[in-house]
């Protein structure tokens, strides 16, 4: 039998509302530090099952619990997958080709079923997606229209900057975020670990690794590099004719 302990308390999600209007009528903790202090220590609970090569691939409010004392417990490790650690084969807990996890937090390589790409950096997906709600109120790719429409925006256009949607965001928070959700994987924070060290420097004072896309990138990103280089190619062209 399977056997856990049994821990007081309520999900992250349930929580949700009271902590932010509590951080923006000023009457909770200072500024944003409550709820990123909750979320380091969910990425530093699921960068210990990085180590031990185990992706979660359905991270979400609803499966972090907060006990009595405010500290966080990840839950519901029903879909995750081991990987394979030092030459090591990886057990797939579910039939390839299939969608498995939760639209609003599912990486790119989920949606589009590529399991062979499941790693460590989904869940800094997800994350990166669970720190866009704290910041802005919600997902990076909540659309009208439920699961499909979502999925196809995820798949399809890159994250608002979550400082255009409230300005008071901090920028090094920003610039986490969006190295999170870089829809390539290879571009994301490296797994959870890294994730809660970009969280821990903000929370102490220093300067994030993360830097937030240029505007040379974000061109190349949405329209491509033919298009971008041609804009950038007119700028200089314009300059060198006011020179």
């Amino acid at each position: 039998d399977l056997t856990m302990d049994f821990i007081p308390g309520r999900t992250l999600h349930s929580g949700r509302v009271e902590r932010r209007a509590a951080r923006l009528s000023g009457a909770g903790p200072t500024g944003w530090r409550a709820e990123v202090e909750i979320l380091a220590g969910i990425a530093e609970a699921v960068g210990h099952a990085h180590r031990e090569g185990v992706v979660h691939r359905d991270l979400k409010p609803g499966n972090v619990l907060l006990d009595e004392a405010g500290q966080p417990h990840v839950m519901d490790f029903g879909i995750a997958r081991e990987i394979a650690l030092e030459g090591e084969a990886a057990a797939r807990l579910t039939a390839s080709g299939k969608v498995v996890g939760t639209p609003a937090y599912m990486a790119p390589e989920q949606g589009r079923a590529e399991y062979d790409q499941i790693g460590p950096h989904t869940d800094v997906w997800a994350l990166g997606c669970i720190l866009f709600l704290m910041l802005t109120g919600r997902t990076p790719f909540e659309r009208p229209g439920g699961a499909v429409a979502t999925l196809a925006a995820m798949l399809t256009s890159d994250p608002e900057p979550p400082r255009s949607i409230d300005p008071q965001v901090p920028v090094g928070l920003e610039a986490v975020c969006l190295r999170a959700l870089e829809k390539p994987p290879g571009r994301r924070l490296r797994d959870a670990g890294e994730f809660a060290a970009e969280l821990r420097r903000w929370l102490g004072g220093d300067a994030v690794q993360s830097r937030r896309p240029g505007v040379l990138q974000s061109l190349v990103r949405r329209r491509g590099f033919p298009l971008a280089l041609g804009l950038l190619l007119l700028c200089a062209a314009a300059v060198g004719g006011v020179a």
